[in-house]
């Protein structure tokens, strides 16, 4: 699923506090460098200056993983905080403002020419390219899309006056956004994960290869997203109808399937019910089981709204566990 980002109307809802019309609020970040997080993936290291007129300016330095989860790695206030937001305010970037005095930063990134990034290592020859479409009820968006073996996809949309794309490793970038309405000013530092869209754009493309009926090319674009992104919802759903297409026994196709349903259950029990690559298994007791309605908080019923009685509601379900480990890859019989 893509990310939308509107930057406008966040600004009209952070200053729900009553702001005076003179009153300046300042709210930006900016990228200022990259780590390793541990398991050999990049991290994005973020300023962010927060500045309103009523209250004390914070300064933060974040470590944003481009699935989003951030981590504080240190923060500023009193008068270092105050002096960095008065040279933002003055016009410096927070790049700048905020590395020369606070923290030793990494090199500038390299802003895309032209709106083309050309990516790199297990990416080499596919691209990221960012572009604008004037169609937003919110005003003019900005939209990056991934280019790669002959498909595109659209994977962040924002809404600022401003935004320039850039490229900060083999598996990182990040759509950089301004918006300036009189006293306001905010920014943001979109963090994109290649190697995830890449994976969306080839399980795409499987599903798509089924849809003609080549269930070896779909085995092997799957086991090609799983390279780069092995515990997407989609990604198991989509290897368990290959599976179960090419008449693998029950058990890995329901392995496959309940790794899906894990991360999204709804979803997925829903779609495998239906899916008509699954109906040899309509029968079998493990297949029906995982996939049969469950009530959902506040129901009686999967989805349907409870009824009201003088007995004590049932406890909801404990959540369901996470997948097991990633399964091997798929293996498709050759046809007869």
């Amino acid at each position: 699923m893509r990310r939308i980002w509107f930057l406008l109307p966040t600004v009209a809802i952070a200053c729900a506090h009553q702001a005076r019309p003179d009153e300046a609020v300042l709210r930006i970040r900016d990228v200022v460098g990259v780590e390793e997080d541990g398991a050999g993936r990049t991290r994005v290291v973020v300023a962010e200056v927060d500045a309103v007129d009523d209250r004390p300016p914070r300064v933060a330095f974040l470590a944003v993983h481009p699935s989003g989860a951030a981590e504080i790695l240190g923060e500023l206030q009193g008068e270092e905080a105050a002096a960095i937001a008065r040279r933002v305010a003055e016009g410096a970037p927070l790049r700048e403002a905020a590395c020369g005095a606070a923290r030793a930063c990494g090199g500038v990134p390299a802003a895309a020419e032209g709106g083309v990034a050309e990516l790199g290592g297990r990416l080499e020859g596919w691209r990221l390219v960012l572009r604008t479409d004037d169609r937003s009820k919110w005003g003019d968006a900005w939209v990056v899309e991934l280019e790669g073996e002959g498909r595109k996809l659209e994977v962040l949309r924002a809404v600022a006056q401003n935004a320039t794309l850039v490229v900060l490793g083999d598996d990182a970038a990040a759509l950089l956004t301004s918006t300036r309405a009189g006293p306001f000013r905010t920014g943001d530092a979109v963090p994109i994960d290649p190697w995830v869209q890449a994976s969306r754009l080839l399980v795409a493309a499987a599903e798509d290869a089924l849809a003609r009926g080549d269930a070896e090319a779909a085995a092997g674009l799957v086991d090609r997203a799983a390279s780069f992104e092995p515990t997407a919802a989609r990604l198991h759903f989509t290897r368990a109808r290959i599976l179960a297409r090419a008449g693998a026994d029950v058990a890995q196709v329901t392995d496959a399937l309940g790794r899906a349903v894990a991360i999204e259950p709804t979803l997925y029990r829903m779609e495998a019910r239906t899916n008509p690559d699954f109906e040899a298994l309509r029968e079998d007791e493990a297949f029906a089981a995982l996939v049969r309605p469950r009530p959902l908080p506040g129901s009686n019923r999967a989805g349907r709204p409870p009824v009201k009685t003088n007995d004590t509601p049932e406890p909801a379900a404990p959540p369901e566990r996470d997948a097991p480990d990633e399964p091997p890859p798929i293996v498709v019989p050759p046809q007869p």
